[in-house]
């Protein structure tokens, strides 16, 4: 990929892991964006407000990245009614079949494998070491934290949050494994089955927490 000059929105631990990949990548991060505290610098670049972004570089390629779901979602819905569109990342480091598919402003990370039938929507985060195996489906805002395995022929929903180090079992291509709309699957957890619309998983093999 080549970016000439970035905006983070976000100033966080997800945020100076984007700064670090694209700067790999050869791009300039011109500054963060913060809601909250600006005026000072951050790894050498500086925290700015929204306004002052939008203000100086217009032209520059924006992300966003925000590790919580929610908040990252609102951040999307904001820039995008404010007219501005969100570009993608993707690591030259990742391991990408040419069937697979990545939605707009998603994010896939350094030392990633997404193989062949795979589907990314809108917004979904594959992080570090993950491991997206064929004919996977990844619904809108999810999260796909470091050194997650996803098996063959798995679906999940929007807004799921995958712990690091989850593995999930595949399904088959006539009885796919789900897991559902706001999901959260704990660290290490190991998922077998389909998991219900707003569970939380955890354990090994990974069960339903009250």
């Amino acid at each position: 990929m080549s970016v000439p000059s970035a905006i983070i929105y976000g100033a966080g631990g997800h945020a100076r892991e984007l700064k670090f990949q694209l700067e790999l990548e050869g791009a300039s991060v011109s500054a963060f964006v913060d809601d909250f505290e600006s005026g000072f610098l951050l790894e050498g670049i500086p925290v700015i407000s929204l306004d002052d972004a939008r203000t100086r570089f217009g032209g520059a390629a924006w992300y966003v990245a925000i590790g919580a779901i929610a908040g990252r979602k609102a951040v999307v819905r904001r820039l995008r009614d404010l007219g501005h569109v969100l570009d993608s990342f993707v690591s030259s480091r990742a391991l990408i079949s040419p069937r697979a598919s990545i939605g707009g402003a998603a994010q896939i990370f350094g030392n990633t494998v997404i193989s062949s039938g795979a589907v990314i929507s809108d917004n979904v985060i594959v992080n570090f070491g993950s491991v997206i195996s064929h004919d996977v489906a990844i619904g809108a805002n999810s999260f796909v934290a470091p050194n997650v395995t996803i098996g063959g022929h798995v679906d999940i929903g929007n807004d799921v949050w995958l712990g690091s180090g989850a593995i999930v079992r595949n399904g088959a291509p006539g009885n796919r494994l789900r897991i559902g709309n706001n999901v959260t699957v704990g660290a290490a957890a190991c998922v077998v089955g389909d998991v219900a619309d707003h569970s939380t998983v955890i354990g090994v093999p990974a069960k339903r927490k009250d």
